[in-house]
């Protein structure tokens, strides 16, 4: 309300002071009317008493403007519309006129009814308009077979095989087969008792049905029923032999065919023409109708089968080798043939490569084939042997006899006198490894047995020692590691037998 100002606030004391300010509101309302309608008026007709909008505004389709709206109450329903999208906007460009499309299926209706006639009628005139339409006849409302009479659509005549009688009712009905959605008529002879017929038959298609020219009724609770998925048609009631049964396609609301006019419902899905609906014979289209098409067909490889390679070879060719079984793919890649395979870069091989492996050439340009040279390896019957060379144990070591020894020693011991079963040490071994190689053992009379023993644990086999001497190299040699810890080296006696003067030396290696 920016526009309705006090002209003397809070100075009222002379009538024209007030009359002032009645003149400004008056004016104001002036301002605010539309169409003879106040302000409430107006705001009346966009609102309900809830204060809801309910302005009166309309739309619609004009088919010959487009899409239009109206706003506003108007006496007359065709005033006050503006165009908001011309019609042509709404659906595109015009259509081609392909002409009239032609009526009801069943036309140019024709009753006769033969009085006076003389006896023998066969024939009755019949105007055959357009000519390429069929006709259906019907006799004393029977439906009569095809074979009951006979066209002629050159003289427009009717031709009967049996001869009419006096108040024979007949009546004439032309179908335009050749415009309809699907028409068909079918005839078949009952076999006794037969009730199912074979019918191709879909949900959409719609038929006539008659027996011995009587019309039939479809349902279960009546006549016969169709059965889509089966193509069949089922009666109710068992047919006598020789009834004559036809079946009409009147209809086919799945599809109506009108020549030159595609029907949108019918042959559009989203926007696009499916390709099922559009007739292409095989090979029709040619690789230049088709973008890209042309180029990507005349960089395509070429493939050659055969025994021996195509001549005249580019980059494109590719030649599968029947020479070899199974068939080799090849390619040439400018300068020879090649496998297309994993083992291109390997070079052709035969049965005389048997056994060989593949090496790089003296100048590292090719691979080759060649017996494996075993000039630098060692044979096993090499290892552990003299000249050959060590092997390694389990633990990866080389077993000790096969250690080179640093130095060598002998641990010697004698009792003198006489000589008492028992245990008796000779040398503690300690921050060295030494190799038990042999032992040597001899009395002065008597006998006793002596054996080995490393940290007073026997090792080893025992033997008796004599006034002979007497010397045995132990089959497996002893390594003491004392490196970490001492080890101690003696021997046990036993079996004493008046034993004097005994003696034992055992026979050690340093390692290193």
């Amino acid at each position: 309300m920016a526009r309705l100002r006090q002209q003397h606030p809070s100075n009222y004391r002379s009538s024209g002071t007030i009359s002032d300010e009645f003149e400004q509101i008056v004016r104001y309302l002036n301002a605010s009317e539309r169409g003879n309608k106040t302000l409430g008026e107006l705001i009346a007709q966009l609102f309900d008493d809830a204060g809801n909008f309910a302005g009166p505004v309309a739309f619609r389709l004009d088919s010959v403007n487009g899409f239009q709206v109206r706003i506003g109450t108007y006496a007359d329903p065709q005033a006050g519309w503006q165009t908001l999208a011309g019609i042509a906007d709404l659906r595109g460009p015009s259509g081609i006129d392909v002409g009239l499309i032609e009526g009801p299926l069943f036309f140019n209706r024709r009753e006769y009814v033969v009085s006076n006639a003389p006896l023998g009628t066969t024939q009755l005139p019949y105007d055959f308009s357009p000519i390429s339409s069929t006709i259906v006849i019907y006799r004393n409302g029977l439906l009569l077979q095809e074979n009951a009479y006979v066209g002629d659509r050159t003289l427009n005549q009717i031709f009967f095989t049996d001869p009419l009688l006096n108040n024979d009712r007949v009546t004439v009905y032309s179908v335009r087969a050749d415009e309809a959605s699907g028409f068909k008529r079918e005839d078949m002879r009952a076999s006794q008792n037969q009730a199912v017929f074979p019918l191709a038959n879909t949900a959409t298609q719609r038929f006539l049905v008659f027996r011995d020219g009587v019309l039939q009724r479809d349902g279960a609770a009546y006549d016969y029923v169709l059965a889509p998925d089966a193509s069949t048609i089922t009666f109710m009631q068992p047919l006598d032999d020789g009834d004559m049964v036809t079946f009409m396609r009147v209809e086919d609301t799945a599809l109506t065919r009108v020549a030159g006019l595609l029907m949108e419902e019918d042959w559009v899905v989203n926007g696009f023409i499916p390709w099922s609906k559009v007739s292409v014979p095989n090979g029709a289209i040619s690789a230049d109708k088709v973008f890209g098409l042309g180029s990507v067909v005349s960089e395509a490889a070429l493939a050659s089968i055969g025994p021996t390679a195509p001549t005249s070879p580019n980059y494109r060719k590719l030649w599968i080798d029947t020479t070899e079984v199974p068939n080799v793919l090849r390619f040439y890649d400018g300068v020879q043939w090649l496998r297309a395979s994993a083992i291109t870069a390997l070079p052709e091989f035969t049965t005389a490569n048997a056994n060989q492996i593949v090496k790089l050439n003296g100048t590292g340009t090719a691979l080759i084939y060649a017996d494996p040279d075993y000039s630098t390896l060692i044979a096993k019957e090499k290892m552990g042997i003299a000249d050959g060379v060590a092997t390694l144990d389990t633990n990866g070591k080389v077993p000790v006899g096969q250690l080179p020894a640093v130095s060598k020693g002998v641990f010697w011991h004698r009792i003198a006198g006489a000589v008492a079963n028992g245990s008796f040490l000779i040398q503690r071994v300690f921050n060295m490894r030494v190799r038990i190689e042999a032992m040597t053992y001899r009395t002065g009379t008597g006998q006793c047995d002596v054996s080995l023993q490393i940290n007073g644990t026997t090792q080893g086999a025992t033997y008796t020692a004599g006034v002979s001497v007497g010397a045995v190299k132990f089959p497996s040699q002893i390594e003491l590691d004392a490196t970490q810890a001492s080890l101690t080296v003696g021997y046990a006696v036993a079996n004493q037998a008046s034993a004097t003067d005994l003696e034992i030396g055992i026979t050690y290696s340093v390692l290193p």
